[in-house]
């Protein structure tokens, strides 16, 4: 029987003190072999993560089918405060765990990251730069990577492929792209040159890379306002791209941050990772100045854009010859790429 009258119905869900989300899912089944350090990793993301937010941002992790040391760890954060949310479940698969952590909140900005990121000191404050500085963003990437102007950065190829504000530049810090490509497991035989140059776009007085990577992105919240209910793999197969083609649904660029911003660990505990000492929490920001959420392009204008002609230009030898030629990579280094 119900007896009175619940005080909460029809009543607005009241508006949340947070701007930013940021969420995490954790899959560790068990502690052996493979997994034989993913505490210890997690332990390292966690913790640069939450040394490195101010307190306008909201930290959810999604369990997705832990063995019980990882169910304790995440608890005792949660009741330490330095976790917000947890959401245990059984193994679902990465993407259907972001899918859980994403719903509920109505945050401008959120952030998906793998569980074994470092972050590091001012990435949060960059991000959030990028995004009120330069229009039509909608994913930030935190971790350079080569040749991602060849996939994931063709919108803004597109658009500006006879414009000056879209040039190949050196990158700052070859070492830490060397260490991202160690963490996925790669030999160092691929092309150094793809190392030492990327295609860099400048706006506003912002420079960001071109393309941004799955590791970790922020994303504009609004290009998740169409979600289906689940992915049938638990990693890898089509379940990423589900994500990342997102912000070309609705016209957005997706960058990286000029910087190095993140580490990517692997599943392997090194004597190089460290957690960045906690920054101050003093940032007094109440909203995130965003432009206005874009609708939705025709399925033939996408298709015809970021399917039919990327294919066409990257993929033809001579095209993409005279397309990074334009764009003044070195004729050095052109016969090599």
């Amino acid at each position: 029987m119900r007896s009175g009258f619940n005080p909460n119905k029809d009543q607005l869900v009241p508006p949340s003190k947070y701007l930013h989300q940021v969420v995490v899912p954790v899959h560790i089944p068990h502690q052996t072999d493979y997994f034989k350090d993913s505490l210890s990793i997690l332990q390292y993301c966690l913790d640069s993560l939450t040394a490195t937010v101010q307190p306008f941002t909201l930290i959810t992790v999604v369990n997705n089918g832990s063995c019980e040391a990882v169910v304790q760890e995440l608890n005792r954060r949660q009741e330490a405060g330095t976790v917000h949310e947890i959401i245990h479940t059984t193994a679902i698969g990465k993407v259907n765990a972001l899918l859980k952590g994403l719903v509920g909140h109505q945050t401008p900005l959120v952030t998906l990251t793998d569980a074994d990121v470092l972050f590091q000191p001012g990435w949060q404050e960059e991000t959030i730069d990028l995004f009120e500085k330069v229009g039509r963003i909608g994913a930030v990437g935190l971790i350079p990577q080569m040749n991602l102007f060849r996939v994931d950065g063709f919108s803004l190829v597109w658009e500006h492929l006879f414009s000056t504000r879209l040039r190949f530049a050196q990158l700052p810090d070859v070492a830490a792209g060397e260490r991202f490509y160690d963490s996925i497991g790669w030999n160092r035989d691929y092309n150094p040159n793809h190392l030492q140059y990327n295609l860099l776009y400048t706006e506003n007085g912002k420079s960001m890379w071109v393309g941004s990577g799955h590791v970790v992105t922020t994303f504009r919240r609004d290009v998740f306002r169409e979600l289906q209910q689940s992915v049938p793999h638990q990693l890898g197969g089509d379940s990423e791209w589900y994500l990342e083609e997102k912000p070309y649904q609705f016209h957005y660029h997706k960058v990286t941050t000029q910087s190095n911003y993140a580490f990517h660990m692997g599943n392997v505990k090194e004597s190089w990772m460290e957690v960045p000492p906690p920054m101050p929490k003093t940032a007094t920001r109440t909203h995130i100045a965003l432009s206005a959420a874009a609708p939705k392009i025709n399925r033939l204008v996408y298709f015809w854009r970021y399917r039919f002609w990327r294919r066409i230009i990257m993929n033809t030898p001579l095209l993409f010859r005279w397309c990074i030629l334009r764009k003044g990579l070195p004729k050095s280094v052109i016969d090599t790429w």
